[in-house]
């Protein structure tokens, strides 16, 4: 006579019960393993150092390259200092807009309002006056590295308004007394003296535009045709592009009226406008393209970039860097049909001159993060004594089954086979 066990409503043979807690034991570690080793492979994979951020100054000394880990900063003669996350971090600022007013002074603006670096960035301090702690929507340096940078600044409480610095970031004042009650700014661009302001209307949320062609003593609104919302990409022989989902829009500031539109296949990653007006842009597969609006023609390179910026008579791209070496910012050269290396992810950096020690404890984890651990890590060998360096091990530098993971195996094998031992106490005698 056989013994059985009640599974649901239909009997199985005791001899499969094992077999089938078994399978299910194994099943589930196995989960558990290929969750754990995907996990522990994730954490070992360097991160790269993606560019989010480009801001020359004036005189070509320096460029400061936005990464996640921070800002690294090069200066003329190709050595490296780095600014990290956390120390502006810590004085509340966020990140979304940067720029700089000097050689080695940048400036980032976010939902705290706009910060600038002192002393080479040991420290990061608020812009004082109207821009202080203020919602930044948008950011525009008429020159890149010059003392006056527009802030487009968003309140909840108060009006929504242009800001203005110029002394390089110290102090900031309202721009021509141009503030909004019944809309909401989303942006700010410009050309010289020309400004051009975006927002949204609240009651109808359709997209408006204000223009200044004097440095903002005076602001009028744009008549133009349909709408204008979108996200200001630049602007360039008095032409502004508007980004909105997969098209890009341009209307001439002098006359409002819509002068060219592309459609994308997707929503673009980083825009630019060159002096002439030429739009450039990344897309999501990082390809970089371009659109001239009075010829109609356009090109297209295959690379994979994050960022786009228009400096002078140059297209300057952010990428991701990977290992010291790699290039992190890349120059169109003048024939247009190839690309140089303008900085590469560093392998030796330095802080702040006078806050090194600090610099050094406050950076620690960003600091990791342009480090690949797999390059420079000492590998100490193995600590186990097996010649394969299979099995069961633990410590950096093994290749073999982590310790823990032995540990937990075997655990839910026991677990497993306990539940067998304890059913066949029970279970009834066969002949």
């Amino acid at each position: 006579m056989r013994s059985s066990m009640r599974s649901g409503d239909a009997w199985v043979p005791a001899r499969n019960v094992y077999h089938v807690r078994m399978r299910r034991a194994l099943t589930t570690t196995l989960i558990v393993l290929v969750t754990l080793a995907s996990q522990l492979s994730w954490a070992q994979t360097p991160s790269l150092a993606t560019v989010r951020g480009l801001a020359p100054d004036a005189a070509g000394e320096s460029l400061a390259v936005w990464i996640d880990a921070g800002i690294l900063l090069r200066g003329g003669d190709g050595s490296y200092s780095f600014l990290c996350a956390a120390a502006w971090r810590a004085e509340g600022a966020e990140a979304e807009w940067m720029a700089q007013t000097a050689p080695g002074r940048p400036v980032i603006a976010g939902a705290q309002g706009p910060f600038m670096a002192l002393e080479h960035g040991c420290e990061w301090a608020r812009i004082s006056g109207a821009a202080d702690s203020a919602h930044v929507a948008g950011m525009h340096a008429p020159e890149p590295g010059g003392l006056t940078l527009y802030f487009a600044l968003t309140s909840e409480f108060g009006p929504d308004e242009l800001v203005r610095t110029t002394d390089g970031g110290f102090t900031s004042s309202n721009v021509g007394g141009f503030s909004q009650l019944d809309k909401t700014l989303t942006g700010v661009v410009g050309e010289g003296e020309a400004l051009v302001v975006s927002g949204i209307r609240t009651v109808s949320q359709t997209g408006i535009l204000w223009r200044s062609l004097d440095a903002g003593q005076t602001f009028e609104e744009l008549e133009t045709e349909g709408d204008v919302s979108g996200d200001l990409a630049g602007m360039g022989n008095h032409i502004v592009w508007l980004a909105k989902g997969t098209s890009l829009n341009a209307v001439d500031v002098l006359t409002g009226e819509a002068v060219a539109e592309v459609s994308l296949d997707d929503a673009p990653r980083s825009m630019a406008v060159t002096p002439e007006g030429v739009v450039w842009w990344v897309g999501s597969d990082g390809g970089v393209r371009s659109h001239d609006p009075l010829t109609g023609e356009g090109s297209s390179f295959d690379v994979s970039a994050t960022e786009v910026v228009s400096h002078d008579d140059s297209i300057l791209l952010g990428v991701s860097a990977d290992l010291p070496g790699d290039p992190l910012v890349l120059k169109l050269s003048s024939d247009e049909e190839s690309w140089e290396v303008l900085a590469e992810l560093p392998s030796v950096w330095s802080y702040p001159e006078g806050c090194e020690t600090l610099m050094a404890q406050t950076c620690s984890e960003d600091e990791a993060l342009l480090v690949n651990l797999d390059e420079t890590a000492d590998d100490p060998g193995p600590s186990t004594a097996s010649e394969a360096n299979s099995g069961c091990a633990s410590g950096p530098g093994t290749s073999g089954i982590p310790l823990e993971l032995c540990i937990f195996f075997l655990w839910m094998l026991r677990k497993a086979r306990g539940g067998v031992w304890a059913w066949n106490e029970t279970r009834p005698a066969s002949p």
